[in-house]
């Protein structure tokens, strides 16, 4: 819709305001932008998000030793019940990459029409998702 002040003259074209094209976006990218929400509020509850909120941990755990300080990222000692939030973040970010590398070699094998490019995201991803599995495993390994 445009406006007219005067015969002619153009006041402003509501169709490229913001908040259209801001509407246009969301309209047309809707489905992507739900997975990318659910995928962040399911990162957020599987690495410890609500514990974070509700407990205010420590960013990390100073012991003090003979030889000197040491810094810890995560809570040692076979306490299962506690993390710090270092942990938390480490464990968003590898069950982060974790899933990124799952939806990769999803789309690797969907591209069946080009054997190398899919070979090598099914490689790629694979590897990453591994690698971040394997982080995550330290992380509660080294808790025991």
């Amino acid at each position: 819709m445009i406006l007219r002040h005067k015969v002619g003259e153009v006041i402003g074209d509501m169709s490229s305001s913001g908040f259209y094209k801001v509407k246009d976006f969301i309209s047309r990218n809707l489905e992507t932008i739900l997975i990318v929400g659910t995928m962040i509020a399911v990162l957020f509850l599987l690495g410890g998000g609500l514990y974070d909120l509700t407990e205010r941990p420590l960013w990390f755990i100073v012991l003090r030793a003979p030889g000197g300080v040491t810094y810890r990222f995560y809570w040692p000692g076979g306490i299962m019940t506690m993390q710090t939030l270092s942990e938390s973040i480490l464990a968003m970010i590898a069950y982060g990459g974790a899933i990124a590398g799952l939806l990769t070699v999803y789309r690797g094998l969907r591209r069946v029409y080009e054997p190398r490019y899919s070979t090598a995201l099914v490689l790629i991803g694979g590897t990453v998702a591994l690698v971040s599995l394997a982080i995550v495993w330290l992380i509660i390994a080294s808790k025991m």
